[in-house]
């Protein structure tokens, strides 16, 4: 990623992108983790997203470009303001914006500058159709003269008439349930509820069972499969289970991916309503 440039699509004749998607490593940032924010490097490369979004914008014509950027909820809280430092760089800041007090970022807001606009908010991908507890930051920049990030993450309640459904912390959509996942032999239940823990990428040696979401069957116990955390993350069956030498993928390289990814069906809500199309109203919490 860093060394990544506007030469990187154009040295290999590539059209410039209109959109960017990036999440750089939450490591730094996680509540998990030793939460070193800018001072760790993999933190820093936040920074390198913004040189990259800059650089990119400004080799193209028109100077528009949209960025969608995905992080965990405890970059907002970070003591080295890697938040305020990505929020002022890009959109054009010369210093970091300080944070509006000592508790951190709030879980949503928009900023403005020179280089553009950029709106974050904290969606929780269980209230998208899966049955996973995944709570992330997701931030929109428009750069240049591009659509208004306020109007991709927020929404008004009740649009087009009709009142927008709600539903109680911890209440699966119909038809999603972290019991097995997809697995309908016999009597399955979960230490999670029906709702599943947040995938992590170490899910093979984390040994944090409080945090982990167990199944039990009968009088065994075990973890989720590759395959039932492909459908939490909402993913196509086996996604994932790509062929390496001939051999079929291990269960370790999945459980890597699938934690690090982002929720498809959130992305698929941002992403539809950047390009302006159809999107169904997605129910809404006390808390939004």
């Amino acid at each position: 990623m860093s060394e990544i440039t506007a030469e990187t699509w154009t040295g290999n004749g590539l059209p410039l992108p209109d959109i960017l998607v990036a999440g750089t490593p939450c490591q730094a940032f996680s509540l998990v983790g030793a939460r070193k924010g800018l001072d760790d490097p993999r933190g820093n490369l936040t920074l390198k997203f913004v040189l990259i979004c800059h650089a990119i914008q400004d080799a193209k014509h028109d100077g528009r470009l949209a960025a969608v950027w995905e992080n965990v909820p405890g970059v907002l809280t970070d003591k080295t303001n890697a938040f305020g430092a990505l929020l002022s760089g890009v959109v054009g800041g010369d210093d970091p914006f300080p944070a509006p007090d000592d508790a951190g970022w709030p879980r949503a807001g928009l900023v403005a500058g020179p280089r553009g606009r950029a709106a974050w908010r904290v969606l929780d991908a269980q209230y998208f159709g899966v049955a996973q507890r995944r709570e992330r930051v997701f931030l929109v920049a428009s750069l240049g003269d591009g659509p208004d990030p306020a109007s991709i993450l927020f929404e008004r309640q009740g649009l087009h008439g009709n009142p927008a459904p709600r539903r109680d912390a911890g209440k699966a959509d119909r038809g999603a349930s972290a019991r097995g996942a997809g697995n309908r032999r016999g009597r399955i239940e979960a230490n999670s509820g029906d709702i599943s823990f947040c995938l992590a990428s170490n899910m093979l040696g984390s040994g944090d069972y409080e945090g982990e979401t167990l199944i039990v069957e009968g009088l065994a116990v075990r973890r989720l499969t590759p395959h039932e955390c492909h459908r939490l993350q909402g993913f196509a069956d086996d996604h994932c289970a790509i062929e390496r030498r001939g051999k079929p993928a291990a269960d370790g390289p999945q459980y890597k991916a699938l934690g690090n990814s982002m929720a498809v069906p959130v992305m698929r809500w941002i992403l539809r309503r950047l390009l302006g199309l159809p999107v169904e109203l997605r129910p809404h919490t006390e808390r939004d």
